[in-house]
């Protein structure tokens, strides 16, 4: 086996175990298949290329190739087609960002993740090829590998498991046991034995890596779990380690505050070309469980928001909001939101589009914040929606779930409620009117005793009084037992018109239930009668028709309002991102000044670490060809500036006197340069055994000069770049130095 192929298999290995350590940040299977494979193809191009001496620059312009080509197609069809490629590509780049920053791992499969993952592989495989092979110097593989092993190491708020490191540090043992094993075979000539008659058998490399390498890899992993890692530093933070999954506030507990104190706070206006005002919806509360209804994980992206699933309106309400002195992480919005403007970082959840803050301060995004939402109009018309049937959302597995553990009187219940009810659509109503009849329910904003479905059965059947999120729950979870997906939506009321514009009070804070229906969506319903009318394409028969008192204040501290013309609740589930098609309009998307700032002193810093040596040699050089003084420190000088011109090239600095040196090195170099290098040689000598040493001739300085510039003038391409970007010298240089060996 050559040494190039050795090198690349084993380069190779590090990288598919760096690929395995990836899947401690996510789910996605396909990353493991397709990373291994981007990374075969990229290492058998190298050896390939190599076996057929291809130029190293054109070995490497092939792998960018390859790298881009996977890019672009995985990346184009991942994305749908919306503006220009680089646009489309852009997007994908910061929807993967953006869910690496707000999922836990490990994450789900997710196209943009994997996307992105597989072109950072791609690059650090090829990153690996230049070092091992192309500047054959195998043992600065660990800084890739470390890089790769960072990933998982600051991104996972716990810190990772031994194995991740285990893997990337046998990765690393592997690439230097084939280096060795080929700096043995060139020793030896490529004999089994020398004339002291040892044996040198190839796999006693691999017995000692095992040997050095397994005890070192145990104690690392041994010393590691018993030292305190950094994520316990910041326990109050809300995003632990700044880049953990973003933990969500619960609404309904603004919900109460509001409520029980019957703030008069105005909290925000707006302006609407809706005659009737809006309902301004903060997010929607999807599973129910023995503890009561509570948010799901969100999976949040950014871009255009997509259509409603099963919504065909093409009516849309625009509406200018001007939030106060209230804050939440929750972008007020009517619902079913279409495109918005507003400064920061949001984005909005597949399931419920709700729209989210992203900042680091999110919980504070909305402060004094004024912007412009568009939102479809999916109002439902009474005489269609009226034979409606229950749809099937996307996440029907929590929004269309009936625990089993729902007490039977609330089930026997509301299949009393709907017993005479003909459709889906009568039986929700029905309940509906159930809950707002006056003669049997109170609104009282002190909650039923109890927690989760004790609050709900206490409400229904024996305190009969509470506020909105009781009424919206109990029906909520009452439509979901009769065979309807239900959510619990929180927000706000209408709240009252003053001339053009619409005034929201503290007081009008508000939960209400949304039922999915095939060809409608998510409708929303009315049960708190003290509050709010029905919604007129929830009236659709004599049973449910209000009552009187229904439109009407039951509480002093209540405020009714019209909601006859809302905008109906309507949201798309995650799997619908991939059918629904794309809503034009942007999410106004403004990078802040604080990233862009820090982002560009970040690329300085590894700017300047990225020529720092290239500064250091040329400093070197510049004082040794410039030198003057003492000429045995001066030709010393020079010498050492023609033996590092020679490493940095490549060439190793051949043992000997100073002209076995120079005669060594001969035939690589060029007749006159060659001849230089013999002159200075004879310098040295002199300088080193004469007596006394005279001034150096002119002729002597030229020497060096055209020397230095004639060895540096024949290094092209990526050997030439790396000579002059980061010169093998110094490093040669700094180990011997460490090592106590003379130069």
């Amino acid at each position: 086996m050559r040494t190039t192929d050795r090198l690349a298999l084993a380069t190779m290995g590090a990288m598919v175990l760096a690929t395995v350590s990836m899947l401690a940040l996510t789910s996605d299977r396909l990353l493991l298949a397709f990373g291994i494979g981007l990374v075969a193809v990229l290492m058998v191009i190298s050896a390939g290329a190599r076996r057929l001496r291809v130029g190293s620059w054109l070995v490497h312009l092939w792998q960018l190739l390859v790298v881009a080509g996977v890019g672009l197609g995985l990346g184009l069809s991942a994305q749908p087609a919306s503006g220009s490629w680089l646009q489309q590509l852009g997007q994908l780049y910061l929807e993967a960002v953006l869910t690496i920053r707000t999922e836990s791992a490990p994450m789900e499969a997710n196209g943009a993740v994997r996307w992105l993952f597989l072109i950072i592989l791609g690059l650090v495989t090829i990153l690996m090829d230049l070092l091992v092979l192309t500047l054959s110097s195998p043992a600065w593989s660990l800084a890739p590998l470390v890089s790769v092993y960072l990933i998982p190491a600051l991104a996972l708020p716990g810190g990772v498991s031994w194995w991740v490191f285990a893997l990337l540090a046998s990765g690393y043992l592997v690439i230097l046991a084939a280096d060795t094993a080929n700096r043995l075979g060139t020793w030896t000539r490529n004999l089994v034995t020398d004339s002291a008659e040892r044996t040198h058998s190839r796999w006693g490399v691999w017995r000692m890596a095992a040997v050095v390498g397994i005890p070192v890899l145990a104690a690392a992993i041994a010393a590691g779990s018993l030292l305190p890692t950094f994520g316990t530093l910041d326990l109050d933070a809300r995003r632990p380690r700044g880049n953990g999954p973003i933990q969500l506030v619960d609404p309904t507990i603004e919900l109460q505050k509001n409520l029980a104190q019957q703030s008069e706070r105005v909290v925000m206006t707006y302006t609407s070309n809706s005659p009737t005002g809006e309902y301004i919806r903060l997010t929607s509360l999807s599973q129910i469980d023995r503890t009561g209804w509570k948010l799901t994980p969100m999976q949040l992206s950014t871009g255009s928001l997509p259509q409603p699933p099963g919504v065909s309106s093409t009516r849309r309400t625009t509406t200018q909001i001007n939030v106060g002195d209230f804050s939440t992480q929750y972008l007020p919005a009517p619902y079913a939101p279409d495109s918005f403007q507003a400064t920061g970082e949001w984005a909005w959840d597949r399931n419920t589009l709700t729209l989210v803050s992203t900042a680091a301060n999110g919980t504070e995004s909305t402060r004094n914040l004024s912007y412009e939402v568009t939102s479809v109009d999916t109002d439902p018309n009474p005489q269609q929606f009226n034979e409606a049937i229950p749809g099937a959302p996307a996440d029907a597995a929590v929004t269309a779930q009936v625990p089993s553990d729902v007490p039977a009187e609330i089930a026997e219940l509301a299949a009393s409620i709907t017993k005479d009810a003909p459709t889906p659509v009568l039986k929700a109503a029905a309940i509906q009117e159930y809950l707002r009849d006056p003669r049997r329910f109170t609104y009282s904003t002190t909650a039923p005793a109890g927690d989760g479905y004790e609050v709900i059965a206490n409400f229904l059947l024996r305190d009969k009084a509470g506020y909105c999120i009781h009424f919206a729950s109990a029906m909520a979870l009452m439509a979901r037992l009769e065979g309807i997906p239900s959510r619990v939506a929180v927000g706000f009321l209408p709240g009252e018109k003053t001339g053009d514009q619409w005034r929201v009070r503290g007081r009008n804070m508000h939960a209400w239930p949304e039922l999915y229906f095939a060809g409608f969506g998510w409708v929303r319903f009315e049960p708190t009668a003290a509050v709010a009318d029905a919604p007129m394409w929830t009236v659709t028969s004599p049973l449910n028709q209000p009552t009187p008192s229904s439109s009407t204040s039951q509480q002093p501290s209540s405020d009714p309002t019209s909601s006859s013309s809302a905008s109906a609740p309507s949201s798309d589930p995650s799997a619908s991102q991939s059918t629904a098609a794309p809503v034009s309009g942007g999410t106004g998307f403004v990078m802040p000044w604080a990233q862009v700032i820090g982002a560009t002193g970040g690329l300085a810093v590894v700017a300047l670490l990225a020529v720092t040596p290239l500064l250091v040699r040329r400093s070197i050089r510049r004082g040794r060809l410039h030198a003057t003084g003492d000429p045995h420190h001066v030709v010393a000088g020079w010498w050492e500036e023609a033996r590092d011109t020679l490493v940095d090239s490549g060439t190793d600095w051949p043992e000997g006197s100073p002209r076995g040196r120079a005669a060594a090195a001969a035939p690589g170099l060029g007749t006159e340069a060659a001849g230089a290098l013999s002159r200075l040689a004879l310098a040295v000598e002199h300088s080193r055994y004469a007596r006394t040493m005279d001034d150096l001739s002119p002729d002597l300085a030229d020497d060096i000069r055209f020397f230095t510039h004639e060895v540096r003038e024949h290094e092209t391409g990526l050997r030439g770049l790396a000579a002059t970007l980061w010169p093998r010298s110094l490093w040669v240089n700094l180990g011997r130095w460490l090592s106590g060996v003379r130069q």
